[in-house]
């Protein structure tokens, strides 16, 4: 199996825009990356996808508690990062969720 991985770029100030590069691997090479897993919605239950991050140049469209996740994550280099609300694209599943399951798991 295979999963998405993102690459967080580093940031020189908080207030900077958050950029990612987002690719496939294959779980068979044993990718070293950090997973993330948040709450989407925030405490008062918002999950809009109403904040925006740049994913290789083309604009994408996070919630509130995603944005907060990365800016406190991102550091002074890049890190290849598993974020849950970014690398599975519940869109895209469908069908596939029994073949997932087994390759989520290995995630963690």
């Amino acid at each position: 199996g295979s999963i998405r991985l993102l690459t967080l770029h580093f940031a020189l100030s908080s207030s900077d825009e958050i950029a990612i590069f987002i690719h496939e691997v294959r779980m068979s090479t044993s990718p070293i990356y950090e997973a993330v897993s948040f709450c989407w919605a925030t405490e008062d239950g918002d999950g809009s996808r109403n904040c925006t991050l740049s994913c290789d140049g083309t604009l994408i469209f996070i919630t509130r508690n995603c944005e907060a996740a990365l800016r406190r994550i991102r550091n002074s280099q890049d890190r290849i990062r598993w974020v849950d609300a970014i690398c599975i694209f519940c869109a895209s599943i469908g069908d596939e969720i029994p073949q997932k399951l087994g390759v989520w798991t290995s995630v963690f």
